[in-house]
């Protein structure tokens, strides 16, 4: 009698325990299904959990956190006088390399790969180079210095 009445206890006090699910107020979410999986999203609350084991690594969660940090770099052997417009462009850029302008200078275009899509000589300051026929895109231009430093600039290709 005694061990039913303990069995009746615990099997109700298993059932008194409240059900933990992950629960979220958000403006906006969405689950998605297929062969390979599931997934499903939300915005608005932050809350994460990442998982490690020797197979991998999982990051689960009602929302991540995205955290943007700033840095500032000086560059040894930059121009402080280098300046290029208009960034973005449409179909050349302007490149001033200020009181660094020497006549030795060379450019090079990359993509964003670092493959070499263009190359020459600056021959004046300020010079302009092409970008007539290229996709829109973000482009690389390295300028070699003689003394054999370079200034790397980033450039939006509208």
């Amino acid at each position: 009698m005694v061990a039913r009445v303990l069995n009746l206890v615990l099997a109700a006090g298993l059932f008194a325990i409240p059900a933990m699910a992950q629960q979220a107020v958000t403006p906006a979410g969405a689950d998605a299904n297929g062969s390979g999986g599931s997934l499903s999203w939300t915005l608005g609350q932050v809350d994460a959990a990442f998982l490690h084991s020797s197979a991998g690594s999982m990051a689960q969660g009602v929302q991540h956190p995205v955290e943007l940090l700033t840095v500032a770099v000086e560059e040894k052997g930059a121009s402080p006088g280098l300046s290029a417009w208009p960034n973005p462009t449409t179909d050349a850029l302007t490149l001033d390399l200020g009181e660094a302008f020497d006549g030795r200078a060379q450019y090079q275009m990359l993509d964003m790969a670092g493959n070499r899509l263009a190359e020459g000589r600056v021959n004046a300051s300020p010079c302009t180079i092409s970008f007539l026929g290229r996709p829109a895109a973000s482009y690389f231009i390295r300028i070699l210095h003689p003394d054999g430093t370079s200034s790397l600039l980033r450039v939006i290709k509208h």
